[in-house]
């Protein structure tokens, strides 16, 4: 039980309805720019506790593709139009898998597998795929999402809602940069979590904040496509 709290609770929020239908071929709307995903690419944060106790660097990268054991009916098929990205992230407290698909309505987070040094992988999915954004991406717009959080025989009820605000210029150690900023809103059970989350156009995340910790970009690097 402990180790399905600490998934839980750190699972990301990969932050639009639920059940979106893929439709194959579609050009990807407005918005992407602000997710790079290119294999290779890689991100260096800050990370603070709200109390001040604990600070690290976190590092994300876009590493290779392995979707061979989602076939299981829950999620969308691996196709033509469909890109799959699968995101890590590294720190002293362990590991976190995000295993992603991005599609013409937006980017959804299929499952997360995470790990800490002392314990096994535990993989959690997100029935159906819970969204990260809806395309496209406009200063206003607004997005919902009803489902589950499945682990083994385990399943949470989850209840979420983003909202997109228009761009403003941060600072953070990497630079000054101009973001949109999306804010979410989730309901686990008994359990409410409100996220800020600050996103650049071809940088990707540049400040979060949300649950116990903070983070802000300190270095980065974007493949080219």
């Amino acid at each position: 039980m402990l180790i399905f709290k600490w998934v839980f609770r750190i699972a990301i929020i990969a932050l639009g309805m639920g059940g979106i239908p893929v439709r194959l071929g579609a050009v990807l709307p407005k918005g992407v720019e602000y997710f790079p995903s290119t294999l290779g690419s890689w991100w260096v944060y800050e990370t603070v506790r709200n109390d001040g106790k604990e600070r690290f660097d976190m590092r994300v990268t876009i590493d290779p593709s392995d979707q061979s054991d989602v076939g299981d009916g829950e999620i969308p098929a691996p196709g033509k139009g469909v890109v799959w990205v699968t995101m890590t992230q590294r720190d002293p407290r362990g590991s976190m898998r995000s295993f992603m698909v991005q599609q013409p309505e937006g980017l959804f987070n299929v499952k997360t597998a995470v790990k800490k040094p002392w314990t096994p992988w535990v993989t959690a999915r997100h029935d159906p795929p819970i969204p990260l954004v809806v395309f496209p991406l406009e200063p206003g717009g607004e997005f919902q999402w009803k489902g589950l959080l499945k682990i083994g025989p385990i399943k949470k009820p989850i209840v979420m809602r983003g909202q997109v605000f228009p761009e403003e210029e941060i600072e953070v150690p990497a630079g000054r940069f101009r973001c949109v900023k999306i804010y979410y809103y989730e309901q686990r059970g008994k359990e409410t979590v409100e996220e800020w989350g600050w996103y650049a156009a071809g940088v990707g995340q540049v400040k979060y904040i949300g649950g116990n910790y903070a983070k802000r970009l300190k270095s980065f690097h974007i493949e080219p496509k």
